[in-house]
């Protein structure tokens, strides 16, 4: 009982020289030098944090006719880079891991994709994060390129191609694997673009968004929910030019594999076959 009661006075301790040290009042040859380094990478995750709030600031949403919400001014590149490479995954934890929503959408995908479980096939998984459905694509016999800017430890060079950006894939791909990214593009068409030209004839385009026209979603109630640019409907996906759309349904977010009625749901989830 004592040593947790220690344990926790510690917690206290350091919580209050950190807050003291994040406001300036405290010198950094106070603290042992052992952990300077961890206060200048932390006063550095505070720069770039602020750094993506500040790209927010006195912007509106405004709606587009083909079924989304986009942030308007739209944020300059420069003041998202530095924010998404460090203080956006510091507040997500940058351990590499398969969460259950990575499982969830795997099944799904070889439910409503026969290919998945018939051969080899390329996939782009875009915004790939901690590569958690990579890992399980890579273990049934799919190549894969990620498309992940944040410098995540994704190298792993005998599993798949790891690039920073879209614009940088020239190889064509059978599926476009977007979980929870599309919301973050600057450019929409610009992206649209890329990926009708990586999408070979007959490929397939997976999304997952959150569902703008909930209300704790923004969107619909006019709130900007940074870093998202992006807050789309339905309709957006169902104007796509898909051949066969497989899927456009509302989820649950915290229960993904729950199938959600009306619009109550706090994710969409598309799935189209394309020419």
């Amino acid at each position: 009982m004592n040593s947790y009661k220690s344990m926790n006075s510690y917690k206290f301790l350091k919580a209050i020289f950190f807050a003291f040290f994040d406001r300036g009042f405290l010198p950094r040859f106070l603290y042992p030098l052992k952990h300077n380094k961890k206060l200048i990478a932390r006063k550095v995750y505070l720069q770039n944090l602020k750094k993506g709030k500040d790209a927010f600031k006195n912007k509106q949403l405004e709606w587009d006719e083909r079924g989304f919400w986009f942030v308007s001014p739209p944020p300059l590149p420069d003041e998202l880079n530095s924010y998404y490479a460090s203080a956006y995954w510091e507040e997500r934890g940058k351990e590499e891991r398969i969460k259950s929503r990575d499982i969830d959408h795997f099944i799904m995908l070889k439910r409503l994709i026969p290919e998945l479980s018939e051969g080899n096939l390329k996939v782009c998984n875009f915004g790939a994060g901690h590569g958690g459905i990579s890992h399980l694509l890579w273990l049934s016999g799919h190549s894969i390129i990620n498309i992940e800017p944040s410098g995540l430890n994704l190298a792993y060079d005998e599993r798949w191609t790891t690039l920073a950006r879209i614009d940088d894939c020239d190889e064509p791909v059978d599926l476009v694997y977007g979980s929870h990214s599309l919301e973050h593009v600057l450019d929409l068409k610009k992206f649209e673009t890329d990926v009708e030209r990586l999408l070979r004839n007959g490929g397939w385009l997976f999304y997952e968004v959150p569902n703008s026209e909930h209300p704790l979603m923004g969107g619909r109630s006019g709130e900007i929910q940074p870093p998202h640019t992006l807050y789309f409907t339905r309709n957006y996906f169902s104007q796509l030019s898909a051949t066969q759309i497989l899927n456009n349904s509302y989820y649950e977010d915290f229960f993904p594999n729950t199938q959600a009625d009306g619009d109550d749901g706090e994710v969409i989830r598309y799935l189209g076959k394309f020419p």
